[in-house]
């Protein structure tokens, strides 16, 4: 009998190897709290599950920030095509759109609104009249601010989500490892040189067009911004669900204000056209 790592091509069909977490509590309070009965009933979520640092860890380092337990659903839907699952694909497909269209905003609303009103009685943070929350880390100068929403700013800036977990940035020790490694094949005389950007305040999150007008050229300024003034109910892309709350440590590199347009000199003639050559 030849015996086979689990590492080893025949194993692919069942799966894939995720390495670097500690599963022990996630497989005890599985065995514990979800017993698997005579008759299986499917259920979706399981929250004493949820809640565990290992099923959050997963969640957020492989399955792109859906619940575990979502993912199983994926796994079970292939077992639908082989005729061999307690779910039909109608019912597992229902599911999901109720999870994603449903009960995900309304979680993340939730949680958003919890996080915000915790980070708003730290020390130093201020909020605005439209429910920004900002802390002023260093002021910068206070006679070169942006003004006007239409400003250019050039700025170095990180977002976070809620969770800490860095989706956009300038700078480059703080991109992912495996972002690191990608830029670094891409350009591998400047990889790690930072990249900020520029651009009107107006073509931006309202929380940004707001909060950049706070601080001053050379200061720095971290945001925390309701879903509202963000990517709402939307979101955007894979890490940013819908009515998610965001922070950004941002700082303003430079300053262009805004200069309208000269207007159009309505004095000025048009040239008269050559005059026809004589016959």
């Amino acid at each position: 009998m030849n015996i086979l790592p689990v590492t080893d091509p025949a194993f692919q069909s069942y799966g894939r190897i995720i390495s670097g977490y500690d599963c022990k509590a996630l497989l005890d309070t599985l065995e514990a709290a979800t017993p698997l009965p005579d008759e299986v009933q499917y259920v979706p979520l399981q929250k004493e599950l949820m809640e565990l640092p290992a099923a959050r860890a997963l969640s957020a380092g492989v399955y792109g920030g859906m619940p575990i337990q979502l993912v199983w659903i994926g796994e079970a839907m292939q077992n639908v095509r082989d005729n061999n699952a307690k779910m039909t694909e109608d019912e597992v497909n229902q599911y999901l759109q109720y999870y994603f269209m449903v009960k995900r905003p309304a979680e993340n609303a939730e949680a958003s609104k919890a996080w915000l009103e915790k980070t708003e009685k730290k020390s130093g943070v201020k909020k605005t009249e439209s429910g920004l929350l900002y802390k002023v880390t260093d002021a910068g100068d206070a006679s070169v601010m942006p003004k006007d929403p239409r400003d250019v700013v050039k700025v170095h800036y990180t977002g976070r989500t809620r969770e800490g977990k860095v989706f956009d940035t300038s700078k480059f020790a703080n991109r992912s490892k495996e972002q690191q490694e990608m830029i670094k094949k891409q350009r591998p005389d400047d990889f790690d040189k930072d990249e900020p950007v520029e651009f009107p305040l107006n073509r931006v999150i309202p929380g940004w067009t707001e909060g950049l007008q706070l601080v001053g050229k050379g200061g720095k300024i971290t945001l925390w911004i309701p879903a509202d003034l963000a990517y709402g109910a939307r979101g955007a892309g894979r890490d940013i669900g819908p009515n998610e709350a965001l922070e950004f440590e941002v700082e303003l590199i430079d300053v262009t204000p805004y200069v309208e347009p000269a207007p159009a000199d309505s004095t000025a003639t048009a040239e008269k056209p050559e005059a026809a050559p004589a016959k």
